[in-house]
């Protein structure tokens, strides 16, 4: 994060040039924070207060949108780079809470968060007891219905369910029309890439944390 920040700012000082007001959800919680920082990871607030908007006069961003917990957590990783409170692990953080902020973070076009995200929810995958592994059924449909064909977190998502066999037992007694069958289907392309022994695959999930990486040269 040092070297981007001194790269396009020149000197890391200038990421807290001014203080800029975040209006957020419908409580209209306000957020004083740097403008710099903002634009350093964010093309949404990089269009904002450098644009030709109103946004960019008045100093003042309003996210009627937005859930406060979601911006509170994002407000709390610009500044520590971190997800995690001290002394929490990443058990004690849920799928929801990590599939909501990625959402926002797409939303807002802040890559690096996302790809944060990505890798906490891989290390729930290699860490979390079996019960919490995964993310419940409904916000898998949650997530296809706020994303388009060809998003990291359907993939991170599918693959999860695909990463054990024994997954399968949860799709039992679900109604089909609760599950999107792009879903289905992703769990079952990601079966066969994810277990080698049924497929000619080799692909391995906790192995591969920068595949559900979206590029920093794009915007989400």
């Amino acid at each position: 994060m040092e070297v981007i920040a001194k790269t396009r700012f020149g000197k890391r000082k200038s990421l807290y040039d001014s203080i800029v007001y975040v209006i957020v959800g419908s409580e209209k919680e306000k957020f004083g924070m740097h403008g710099g920082l903002l634009c350093e990871y964010s093309a949404f607030f990089r269009r904002a207060l450098q644009g030709n908007f109103l946004e960019a006069a008045s100093r003042e961003i309003h996210l009627e949108e937005d859930r406060v917990v979601d911006f509170d957590l994002f407000n709390g990783w610009l500044y520590n780079q971190t997800l995690l409170a001290r002394g929490q692990t990443v058990d004690e953080i849920s799928w929801d809470t990590l599939i909501d902020l990625y959402l926002f973070a797409g939303k807002r076009a802040i890559p690096l968060l996302m790809n944060a995200i990505a890798d906490l929810l891989i290390a729930k995958l290699d860490s979390s007891p079996i019960t919490t592994l995964i993310p419940l059924y409904e916000k898998c449909a949650y997530v296809y219905s706020q994303t388009t064909k060809g998003s990291l977190l359907r993939q991170l998502v599918a693959d999860s369910y695909a990463c054990w066999a024994s997954m399968f037992e949860h799709f039992r007694g679900i109604p089909e029309e609760d599950l999107p069958m792009e879903f289905i289907y992703d769990v079952a392309l990601a079966y066969i890439k994810l277990h080698p022994e049924h497929s000619d695959g080799d692909f391995t999930i906790l192995d591969a944390a920068e595949f559900y990486h979206v590029s920093l040269h794009e915007t989400p």
